[in-house]
Order: structure tokens, then C-alpha cells, then sequence
């Protein structure tokens, strides 16, 4: 069947506020690679891969046939393109310094680069907040399906009900599979009432999905037991709390939820408040919880005691050495940086290797602003505070020109606390993590941006 004639993308693509692509067969193609995009990134990375390539290629032939240079006229697309053009550039520092690292450079140097598919995500969402909340809900589907499917993925955690050991379900480790579950968690609870409209009538059922996969996501969050990302949800909630204080009452998007609508919420938060308070019980998740952040408090204490020299290798205690030989690093090429995989020339040849021996051996620094600053120096950090800061404003002006609801902002500043927190201790955007993250999120609140300018 002709993509065209498909009733559900028909529906997305009339939720559009602006025209994206003369040929209405490119823009059915470039909305459906995205939600595939989204949809797979985790269960089958390679068909997800796939459809990243065609929005991609879709968006640059859109650029090359926009005879208004629209897409040119957006702050974050020229800083997109500048971005990629400064990799380029790149190049001839890390052949002539470090030619061993030169296919690594380029590989770490791609990661980096998807900065740039934050706006293509943006423009093929067309700034319709139905289409938003699809393109996570598809995310957040897709995280659970591939971490359930995993090989051996629901044993495991059959088995460690009760034993609190902590999993990685088959996945990179458990940190990225907790920042998984984090997001999706996120996406469920900030954006019910938009999951569960794409129900149709049937909202009653949608609800009831949504209650089960917040659960579930909650019961990963306890079980993978990364202390960043409690600390991420608590961070995100203590914000979004303040947001909406701060945030007037009134929805000046006109989104208003009806009466059956609320209470169907009311009883989704309730059912699932209910099932976790039992869980935790039954569980003993406060012991767990407890132990977990006990773990390593006297190593807290010595760095709040300013005794750094005299920290253990813990968890936390490789970080705070390799933070400071960092820093050591950054101030040699405060600018420039060194290139974005340069770090395993100066992990191997500096003191790292004599202070973090044998089994603590590390080969990134589990921080992404200092991996940024070593990667490419203040260049680096402005760009990704320009992005971050067009991403925030174009959110606020769309809320407050009333084209985004109050929970979609809501759930906005929630998951960039959460983000901007996990990343502190972990080096995300070197791994497929943190591009999909980056690229969903930024793209998301962008994407009114654009269609305030038609």
C-alpha cells in the first residue's frame, strides 16, 4: 500500500503545524523513518540505524530543494552544520598528532557530530505536540520491549526479586539500561494524557498500559541500582516541581484535559502508586535503596573533608582521581581540545596508569563535560550550551505562545534535569545512548520553533 494512503500517518501528518517538503511522498517517508528511528533504536539497532540514514538524507535533500532557505534561517541548523564542518577540520590536528588514533578519532568524532540530528528531528516532527508524544511513546515501547527480550533479559529479573543483585539485561551495562529506564519512566508519567489520546476511544485501556509500563520501568530503575539516575529523578522531579510552581495554572497552550480524561489519570497515578508501595514492601527496595547509597559514604566524607590525596578506588573514587588529572589536561589545550578519542593516548601515556592500576583500569573519564572539554575544549562546551540553551528557549516560547501544553514543558525541564544530571557521571554521548537521548529530546522541544516561523 502506498505510504500516502495509510490512515495513521495521514493523521500524523495533518497534526503538522507547518509544511515541511514540497513532495508530499518525501515528507510520509522522512515522519515514518523517524518514528522507526525511535521505535527500534534498542530491539533491532540496525533497522533503527537504517531509518536515522533516511531521515538524515531526507533532511539535507529538504535543505538543498527549500526555495525559501527557511531551514538556513534557524540558529540551531547553521550550528548543526557548523558543528559537522568543525569535525572536518579536526581531522589534520589528529593525523598529524596522533596517527595511530586516527580511525578512532573518526568513529568518536560521528558521535559527537549527531549533535546535528537534533533539528532534523525537529523539522520532520513538525511541531505537533500529537506527534511528540508518539515519537516518545514509541521510545519508551521500544525500551521495554528490547530490554525484555533480551537474551535471558525476564529471567533475571525473575531471579533477583528478593536478592537485589543488580543487572545489566543484556545490554551495554547496567548504567545505560538505568538511564533507559529513567527516560522511559519520564515519558510515561509526563506525557500520559497524549499517550493515552492515541487511544482513541479506548483510553480507559491506554491508561492501563501506561500504568504497567511506568511499574515496570520503576522496577528496572531499583534492579540496575545507578545511583546517578536516582539522583537524576530526584533532581527532575524536585525541578519540574518548582516549573510548576512557577509556571502560571492556567494552560495557555488551550489543551484542555475533559473531565473523563482527569479522572482516568487520577486513577492511573493512583493504581500505580499503590502497586509500587506494595512492590517496595514486598521487595524490601527501602533496604536495597539504603545499602546502595551507604555503599560508598565514607568515601563522600573524605572528599567532603577536602582528603582527595587520600581517596579509595571506588566507583567514586576513580572518578574524583581521573577528574583531576582532567582538569590537568584541559588546561594544556583549554580551546582546541584534543581530539575525540584522544583520551586513550593520554589515559595510557600519562600518571593515570601508575595511580589506577591492574583491574580499576578506566579509559574514559565517566563525566561528559570534562569528556567534551577533552574532546574539544571550550569550542566543544559552547556549542553544546548553545544548543542546550536554543532547546530551552524555543520550549518556553512555544508554551508560551500556547502551542505546547503545560505538562509537555513539564516533562521538557523534568528530562533535561534528568539528562544534564546522569551525565555528569557518565560519558554518554560517546555511545548510541546519548545520541538517541539527544536527538529525542532536543529535537522534540525544538521542533515549535519552526513552526513559529510559518
Amino acid at each position: 500500500m502506498h505510504v500516502a494512503r495509510l490512515p495513521f500517518l495521514r493523521q500524523v501528518q495533518q497534526d503538522r503545524l507547518f509544511v515541511r517538503a514540497s513532495n508530499v511522498a518525501v515528507e510520509y517517508a522522512g515522519i515514518l523513518a523517524l518514528l522507526v528511528y525511535a521505535l527500534f533504536w534498542l530491539p533491532l539497532e540496525d533497522v533503527s540505524g537504517a531509518a536515522e540514514v533516511v531521515l538524515i538524507g531526507l533532511f539535507f535533500w529538504t535543505l538543498w530543494r527549500d526555495p525559501r532557505r527557511e531551514l538556513l534561517r534557524s540558529p540551531l541548523v547553521l550550528i548543526a552544520l557548523g558543528w559537522i564542518s568543525y569535525q572536518l577540520l579536526f581531522v589534520p590536528f589528529v593525523i598529524r598528532e596522533f596517527p595511530e588514533l586516527l580511525a578512532g578519532q573518526i568513529e568518536y568524532a560521528l558521535h559527537y557530530a549527531k549533535l546535528a540530528l537534533i533539528p532534523m528531528v525537529a523539522w520532520w516532527l513538525g511541531g505537533a505536540v500529537r506527534t511528540v508524544a508518539l515519537m516518545f511513546g514509541l521510545a519508551a515501547l521500544g525500551f521495554i520491549l528490547g530490554v525484555t527480550f533480551q537474551a535471558d533479559g525476564v529471567l533475571d529479573s525473575i531471579h533477583s526479586i528478593g536478592k537485589h543483585k543488580r543487572l545489566g539485561l543484556g545490554y551495554r551495562n547496567w548504567e545505560h539500561v538505568a538511564v533507559y529506564a529513567g527516560f522511559a519512566l519520564l515519558i510515561l508519567t509526563g506525557l500520559w494524557r497524549q499517550l493515552a489520546g492515541w487511544f482513541g476511544r479506548h483510553q480507559r485501556f491506554g491508561h492501563t498500559c501506561v500504568a504497567a509500563g511506568i511499574i515496570y520501568c520503576l522496577w528496572l530503575v531499583m534492579i540496575t541500582q545507578t545511583r546517578a539516575v536516582w539522583l537524576g529523578l530526584s533532581f527532575a522531579a524536585l525541578v519540574a516541581g518548582i516549573a510548576a510552581l512557577l509556571v502560571r495554572r492556567t494552560d495557555r497552550s488551550g489543551h484542555r484535559d475533559d473531565r473523563e480524561s482527569r479522572r482516568g489519570a487520577i486513577w492511573l497515578l493512583a493504581g500505580a502508586l499503590g502497586v509500587v508501595v506494595a512492590l517496595m514492601g514486598v521487595l524490601d527496595i527501602p533496604e536495597l535503596v539504603e545499602r546502595r547509597l551507604a555503599q560508598e559514604q565514607h568515601v563522600v566524607d573524605m572528599i567532603v573533608a577536602g582528603e582527595l590525596d587520600e581517596v579509595p578506588l571506588t566507583s567514586i573514587g576513580i572518578r574524583i582521581v581521573s577528574w583531576r588529572q582532567a582538569l590537568e589536561w584541559i588546561a594544556e589545550r583549554p580551546l582546541l581540545g584534543w581530539g575525540p578519542k584522544t583520551r586513550y593516548h593520554l589515559f595510557e601515556n600519562g600518571e593515570l596508569p601508575s595511580i589506577i592500576p591492574g583491574r580499576h583500569r578506566i579509559h574514559h573519564f565517566h563525566n561528559q563535560y570534562i569528556e567534551t572539554s577533552i574532546a574539544y575544549g571550550l569550542i566543544g562546551v559552547l556549542v553544546y550550551t548553545a544548543v542546550l540553551v536554543l532547546v530551552i528557549h524555543a520550549a518556553w516560547r512555544a508554551w508560551r505562545d500556547g502551542l505546547m501544553p503545560r505538562n509537555v514543558l513539564l516533562f521538557g525541564i523534568a528530562a533535561l534535569a534528568f539528562w544534564s544530571t546522569v551525565n555528569m557521571f557518565e560519558s554518554y554521548f560517546n555511545y548510541s545512548t546519548g545520541t538517541y537521548i539527544n536527538a529525542l529530546l532536543g529535537g522534540a522541544f525544538y521542533t515549535y520553533r519552526f513552526a513559529r516561523r510559518t
